[in-house]
């Protein structure tokens, strides 16, 4: 019988929706014949070094899948430029443990050559790069965990240790996402199902409320720290002082950004002490408010800032590398044929981004003009280099005059050196799963409308902490999704505080919750086994924040006065509703007493209005920008 027009639509739109989900991984390495492995390749670095300490014991025994492991192995010694093949070791067999030492440390010398080559100004990169500090430090002590667990020295910890730094390494390998989903059964029915999915959490049998619920000892992913309530969000993250951004004369183009990271961005230096990447985007607003919740209650979190509007030294090389990220495309497919292809990359042209160029006679020329002004083509072939890419393509006389291009609002990540990333950890690797602390990112996420928790946005990482100590610890490498709508995979959009939901709980007559308002991007076992007790364990923590905080962090993303004072009743609200979903809102009498009002009406340029969203920094008050939105029955609207 032929499909109606209608279940055409539906098919083709399943397909679309599909490719917008982010979920579980393939590897890039290839998968071709790995040599015989015997023990030839030695270290070739210093032996003497000693682990970072690794604060986890094991949440859970360790299962059979935990000990297969999938390792890229060079084809080749002694080349940084070799090709990887795969090969799966089984370490339940003691006779595997000299083989996975063998391809380890044929990696680590790899990465070792590679390390030298960057060293003396290599440019062209490497098929597989290994070159970072991170991974050089977690392959060389990945075989130092090897000699000491054969020797019979190790510890039960020494094996969950010697796993982590395996598997993240690996993933560095992976593809962010599937690279093809077929028709049948990915889309349907799975992404179909998943389209209507809101998890649900039980209730409890009676008397569980009154038992205290287990507070998780400190480890490489959580921290106990002080009192909540307490902790500074202007600057935040434990800094004395505001890092000044804007309206510098001293800042430079360094490197672009390279990765996988579907929004634009590079590294940036100004002056001697200030190094920085520049995003730009739809996270401006999540990024700086989500890291400083992240980081008070107790997470390992990249530090962002807000930047109002970057001002920047000319070079070419900005325009020309703008586009340098890897492209990540995905293909839907019946059996084999293609039936849509899906880059979630942003290919877009630096010129939209871009505010103004300051000539150096002073006047301005408009991001939307320069373009024309710049280039002698702005024609867009596919398949061809894009315009600015093409150093013959440009207008030289032109370029001459441009002393400065001031780009559009982004954010910052300064401090990048405190962290040395390995490769990123999965959720459903390992205990992951079974530790509350993963397990009740998911509550978090759904207050902060935080839709992209997935694996490829962590990272496993040496944290070089202030005391000179270096750590290892599981880190969320991008927490920048939010503060908008979150509802389900095809209703999601970043920083848009009009759309921002007032509740995203809803408590049914048999006592089971259900995150109604808000879905993940991606399933995995850890969001999939949240409990009563995990909820009401990260509810607490989160009733802890002072409204003061929250305006605090609200102001620290740059949005307007009104788009505060809208976010923060929201962001109560979603609260309250959630700590009276959960039972708890008898223990926070002072948070549930709090008028939510819904129809409120806010009009920045009025003294009194502007002074409930001003905030407390290190250096005195601190007010969002006026901006041109008030609030009228609880609705963005332009300002009279």
């Amino acid at each position: 019988m032929p499909i109606r027009r209608s279940g055409r639509r539906f098919l083709i739109l399943a397909a679309i929706a599909a490719l917008l989900v982010v979920g579980f991984a393939a590897t890039r390495a290839d998968r071709v014949p790995v040599p015989e492995l015997i023990r030839a390749a030695e270290p070739t670095w210093d032996r003497e070094e000693e682990l970072a300490p690794f604060a986890n014991g094991m949440m859970r025994p360790l299962r059979d899948q935990d000990f297969r492991v999938l390792v890229a192995v060079p084809q080749i010694y002694a080349s940084p430029d070799a090709e990887l093949g795969q090969r799966e070791f089984d370490l339940r067999d003691p006779a595997e443990w000299p083989l996975l030492r063998e391809a380890i440390v044929r990696t680590a010398n790899m990465a070792e050559l590679q390390d030298d080559l960057d060293d003396a100004g290599r440019v062209r990169p490497f098929p597989f790069d290994v070159s970072s500090k991170g991974k050089r430090r977690a392959l060389r002590e990945t075989v130092t965990l090897i000699d000491r667990l054969g020797e019979g020295g190790g510890e039960a910890s020494d094996t969950l240790h010697l796993l982590e730094l395996v598997r993240s390494v690996q993933n560095a390998f992976r593809y962010p996402v599937p690279p093809t989903y077929q028709l049948v059964p990915d889309i349907f029915p799975k992404i179909v199902l998943q389209m209507r999915r809101h998890v649900e959490i039980g209730a409890e049998p009676a008397g569980t409320l009154q038992k205290p619920d287990v507070e998780p000892p400190a480890s490489s992913f959580w921290r106990p720290g002080p009192d909540v309530g307490r902790i500074g969000m202007l600057p935040g993250f434990g800094r004395a002082e505001h890092t000044n951004y804007n309206d510098r004369d001293d800042c430079v183009y360094d490197q672009p950004k390279t990765g996988w990271g579907a929004h634009p961005g590079f590294d940036v230096r100004c002056g001697e002490e200030l190094k920085f990447r520049f995003n730009l985007g739809d996270e401006r607003y999540g990024g700086p408010f989500n890291t400083r919740i992240f980081d008070a209650l107790g997470y390992h979190v990249q530090p962002i800032d807000a930047v109002a509007g970057l001002r920047l030294q000319y070079d070419r090389r900005v325009l020309s590398q703008y586009t340098s990220r890897r492209l990540l495309t995905m293909r839907a497919k019946f059996l084999f044929i293609p039936l849509l292809t899906r880059t979630i990359t942003d290919i877009e042209s630096p010129f939209d981004r871009i505010a103004y160029a300051v000539l150096r006679d002073g006047s301005h020329v408009a991001g939307r003009d320069l373009a024309t002004r710049i280039l002698r083509d702005t024609t867009v072939v596919d398949g061809q280099p894009r315009p600015e890419e093409v150093a013959s393509n440009y207008i030289e006389e032109f370029e001459r005059t441009i002393a400065y291009l001031v780009w559009q609002a982004g954010t910052a990540e300064p401090d990048r050196d405190i962290y040395d990333a390995i490769g990123a950890w999965d959720y459903d690797h390992l205990d992951h799963a079974s530790r509350r602390e993963v397990r009740g990112l998911f509550v978090l996420a759904a207050w902060l409308d935080q839709f992209n928790l997935r694996w490829e946005n962590t990272r496993l990482a040496y944290h070089n902490n202030a005391s000179g100590d270096r750590i290892l610890v599981h880190l969320l490498s991008d927490v920048g999704s939010g503060l908008g709508l979150a509802r389900d995979l095809t209703h999601n959009v970043n920083s848009d505080i009009g759309v921002m939901p007032w509740t995203v709980t809803e408590r049914k007559e048999d006592g089971t919750v259900r995150f109604s308002g808000f879905a993940s991007a991606v399933e995995n076992s850890a969001f999939d086994g949240v409990t009563a007790g995990d909820a009401r364990w990260m509810l607490r923590r989160i009733a802890a924040f002072s409204e003061a905080q929250l305006i605090a962090a609200l102001v620290s993303t740059g949005m307007s006065a009104a788009e505060v004072r809208l976010a923060l009743e929201k962001m109560l609200s979603k609260r309250q509703g959630m700590l009276r979903d959960f039972r708890l809102a008898g223990e926070f009498p002072d948070v549930m007493a709090r008028v939510i009002d819904r129809q409120l009406d806010f009009d920045p340029r009025v003294p009194s209005h502007r002074a409930m969203v001003t905030a407390m920094g290190a250096s005195g008050p601190i007010a969002p920008p006026v901006g041109t939105l008030a609030l009228r029955a609880g609705e963005l609207v332009p300002a009279r």
